[in-house]
């Protein structure tokens, strides 16, 4: 069986090279030189292969929007033919809708644009020409992309009906309120589905409003975030999931799973 995983950094495993003590020097240096070797070893994707005894074709990357990952999707799938799709179960995480990507023909790529606090306007404009103040008070509505990213949802899970996939959707750090129903979405019965809420949850935590977690250091980003980094379950350096925090993860999706099978 082979885990085909969509998402961002959590999905990928970013922060896994943290152990407690660290110092942020010590976690910059094997941060930057070897992300994916601890996301393969230690993200929930790779406890999950281990419990249901799969490989794992994985496209999630830090900071990556879900533009990105569904741009993925439709280059994968639409390369493979239908009998390359057996024995294929797709988990894609759906990220933050403060984010998209735009194509620079100066370069010939892709380039992420987070309209969050942490890479600014500035470096945007310098990295993909791209002007975030204007986006926003133009052409972004968090709304719209939340009804967007449920009818795309949908679509997807016709065509994996159709190809005979089974797949699951997660929210992953904030709880986007579809108003139409989607699916094989994961925790869809928990008053906050996402996986940051449920740690939240499972320690007590539940603030009664909260901020939309942008997964970038800001003044008036989620309470849920700073919590799970006062208790240890995120790293302190970039409030990534600790390893424990993956293990808990992956044991959450299992046992949602196995009660849907």
């Amino acid at each position: 069986m082979n885990l085909v995983t969509f998402g961002c950094s959590w999905m990928f495993g970013v922060g896994t090279n943290y152990t407690p003590g660290m110092t942020k020097i010590e976690y910059k240096k094997d941060k930057d030189s070897s992300d994916r070797k601890f996301g393969d070893q230690y993200a929930f994707r790779k406890h999950l292969c281990d419990m249901w005894n799969c490989t794992n074709t994985d496209f999630s990357e830090m900071g990556s929007s879900n533009e990105k990952q569904f741009r993925f999707a439709e280059t994968y799938f639409g390369k493979l033919d239908p009998e390359e799709y057996e024995n294929t179960i797709v988990l894609w995480a759906i990220t933050v809708t403060t984010r998209t990507e735009v194509y620079y023909k100066e370069t010939g790529k892709y380039v992420n644009v987070l309209f969050g606090n942490g890479w600014g306007t500035d470096t945007q404009m310098e990295r993909a020409k791209f002007d975030t103040r204007w986006h926003l008070e133009h052409h972004y509505d968090h709304d719209e992309k939340v009804k967007q990213l449920m009818f795309k949802m949908r679509f997807w899970n016709r065509f994996f009906d159709a190809a005979g996939i089974q797949n699951y959707w997660l929210d992953t750090f904030n709880h986007h309120n579809y108003t139409k129903p989607v699916k094989n979405m994961l925790f869809n019965k928990r008053p906050g589905r996402d996986l940051l809420s449920l740690k939240c949850a499972d320690l007590g935590f539940s603030p009664k409003a909260d901020g939309y977690h942008v997964s970038q250091f800001s003044n008036t980003d989620s309470t849920r975030i700073q919590h799970l980094q006062e208790k240890g379950w995120v790293n302190p350096y970039s409030q990534h999931p600790t390893r424990e925090y993956h293990k808990w993860i992956a044991e959450q999706i299992d046992a949602e799973i196995c009660t849907k099978i």
